[in-house]
């Protein structure tokens, strides 16, 4: 992964954040050995307005649950917030669900003030939308689940 730009345009994560009932959307690309924001998307109303913007502040390691996803391509449910990096920062916005998904050179995270029980709650918004995508759909299609108790 390199620092390049999102691959997504705004429409896209639109319709990604409406079909999952995600409340918000960030890009994540390595720069360096840490992880960085290279876009972000909150829907009209988002509880999640002030954990998105401060979550794009800060730089990531690969101890987070965005580096895991990077390192091993596997995506990851984040349901337990108390181990969560950004845990005590999602609690405050409502947050109760945080999905990190591989995504060509970079991760994309979603997250719900909805408790999801498994990732494709997001995933399947990403294949009842590639129709409109023009590029290759996500490489989390059928890739194996991690479900993690933090991150």
């Amino acid at each position: 992964m390199s620092g390049k730009p999102s691959p997504f345009n705004e429409s896209q994560l639109a319709d990604l954040c409406k079909d999952s009932n995600a409340q918000y959307a960030i890009f994540w690309v390595k720069e360096g050995n840490d992880f960085k924001c290279s876009q972000q998307y909150l829907p009209e109303g988002s509880p999640a307005a002030g954990y998105v913007s401060e979550s794009a502040k800060l730089l990531l390691s690969a101890t987070t649950a965005v580096g895991r996803v990077a390192e091993s391509g596997q995506q990851e449910l984040v349901t337990n917030l108390n181990a969560f990096y950004r845990g005590e920062l999602a609690k405050s916005h409502g947050i109760k669900s945080v999905a990190c998904l591989m995504f060509e050179d970079g991760v994309l995270e979603v997250g719900s003030t909805e408790e999801w029980t498994d990732v494709p709650t997001a995933a399947a918004a990403a294949t009842a939308t590639k129709s409109k995508w023009m590029f290759s759909p996500p490489r989390f299609m059928g890739a194996n689940l991690t479900l993690m108790a933090g991150s």
